[in-house]
């Protein structure tokens, strides 16, 4: 007896092209919705997604960092600022002041003054680029007190001419000895009214004429003095504004940064 053929497996098995592909973009489909089923931890999605409160916190603390990098590195000449509508504070004739014993200037550092009997020595101009102004050209030292100075006027011009005539004050020797002026210095004073800053406070931007002088005599920059001809408190309304400008930013920063932190807690109270 036989038996009955078996039915076609057509409803089956796949046996067209069509269906086979069918088949395959069932599988891949498959394969994507599982791995899609394997979800990634939350706390691991939380750290890929952008945080408004985290870029704030880094944007409000670059943004102080740099304010107050600015804010430091200008406070001398704010400081300066302060003293505006004050008249120069008169140190008198400085040859004077050494003759009679004085070797240190007793007055607070960063002020307005106005000085008479100076010498010069180690007279120079400053080179700026083509074109460029500058409001001090002219460079010299005096070795009284050891002060640097910026000077808007030449130095006065010295009697080359009667240098073997010059009488040297006992005073003024050791200011001989160490190299710090010749005698020729000893015939002409000058004066000069400016800012007066001590080496340690200079800013960046005077710095080269202090370590020029320094080095001429061997001396400590930081313990030497700089006089600025015609720099007057006025003068520094720019870095007053600039502190302005660094204030205003910090404080908006802050205040965009606590909005942020507010937003930040009001979504973490919000029910799920």
């Amino acid at each position: 007896m036989t038996e009955p053929p078996e039915e076609h497996a057509s409803t089956s098995e796949p046996t067209s092209k069509e269906d086979l592909e069918a088949l395959f973009d069932a599988w891949d489909d498959r394969k994507v919705a599982e791995a899609q089923a394997e979800s990634v931890p939350e706390h691991v999605q939380r750290a890929w997604r952008v945080d408004p409160f985290r870029l704030w916190l880094s944007l409000t603390i670059l943004l102080i960092a740099i304010a107050g990098s600015v804010m430091w590195a200008t406070r001398h000449e704010v400081a300066y600022f302060m003293q505006r509508g004050e008249a120069p504070t008169d140190l008198g004739r400085l040859s004077e002041r050494w003759r009679n014993g004085e070797r240190e200037l007793q007055i607070a550092s960063n002020r307005f003054v106005t000085v008479s009997g100076m010498f010069t020595s180690f007279e120079g101009e400053l080179a700026g680029e083509e074109g460029q102004k500058i409001s001090a050209e002219h460079i010299f030292l005096c070795p009284l007190f050891d002060i640097a100075v910026r000077a808007t006027t030449p130095p006065p011009n010295k009697p080359f001419h009667k240098i073997a005539s010059i009488t040297v004050e006992e005073d003024f020797l050791p200011l001989l000895q160490s190299r710090r002026l010749f005698p020729v210095d000893l015939t002409a004073e000058t004066g000069a009214t400016g800012r007066l800053v001590r080496g340690s406070e200079v800013p960046p931007w005077h710095a080269q004429v202090l370590k020029y002088f320094a080095l001429q005599i061997g001396a400590d920059p930081y313990d030497m003095w700089l006089l600025i001809e015609g720099e007057r408190p006025q003068d520094m309304r720019r870095f007053a504004l600039v502190w302005l400008g660094a204030v205003t930013t910090i404080l908006v920063t802050l205040g965009l940064f606590s909005r942020a932190w507010i937003r930040r807690r009001a979504g973490l109270r919000a029910p799920a």
